[in-house]
């Protein structure tokens, strides 16, 4: 099997959300969204416990620790609830010397330059879900909701940010409390 799909229904009846796997004779690789994992949707935040119960079932699964893999990708984001529409926010958010400002309908997105594995993105939550059909709980209908994430796009950048030096980033690395202490850091730096 190069290539398949595991529903979070086959993990555990706790979770049901895809997650997708790509196997080979060098390397397992997982991606995916664990608030979808857990939730159903990206809307509600997570914790660190239902992080790591999920990390949890996901290793017992495939009988490997997923704490000592890889990471290279890490996403942090927060729900923004406005006011305003979110789309009336948009052209008031600027350009970046450091950063390529690109505007989307309902978001605009600043990828790093000069080799930063890094994007940030302030988006009208609720049109990004009906755009792509994804679930919006019953909570947050109706709600004037701006997300701002903040992703870490490559393992150098993840250990940058967490002060690991020429160490690749784990699982195990990341959940740390300091770590998480960090990224959180890091997450405020970029959205001042």
């Amino acid at each position: 099997i190069k290539f398949t799909y595991w529903r979070g229904t086959f993990v555990s009846q706790d979770y049901n959300q895809e997650i997708n796997v790509y196997c080979d004779d060098q390397k397992f690789t997982m991606s995916g969204s664990i608030p979808k994992f857990i939730n159903g949707n990206n809307f509600q935040g997570i914790t660190s416990h239902q992080i790591i119960n999920a990390f949890d079932s996901l290793s017992n699964v495939i009988s490997t620790d997923m704490y000592q893999g890889t990471v290279t990708r890490l996403d942090y984001a927060s729900n923004l609830f406005l006011d305003h529409d979110p789309k009336l926010y948009i052209p008031f958010f600027g350009d970046s010397h450091k950063f390529k400002r690109i505007e989307y309908g309902t978001s605009v997105g600043y990828k790093g330059s000069k080799g930063q594995s890094r994007y940030k993105t302030l988006e009208d939550k609720t049109a990004w879900a009906k755009d792509t059909k994804n679930n919006i709980p019953e909570a947050f209908q109706g709600q004037n909701i701006m997300r701002y994430e903040n992703r870490l796009k490559s393992a150098n950048r993840i250990a940058h940010v967490l002060g690991l030096g020429l160490k690749k980033p784990t699982l195990k690395d990341i959940l740390t409390v300091d770590s998480r202490v960090r990224i959180h850091q890091d997450w405020r730096r970029q959205y001042e």
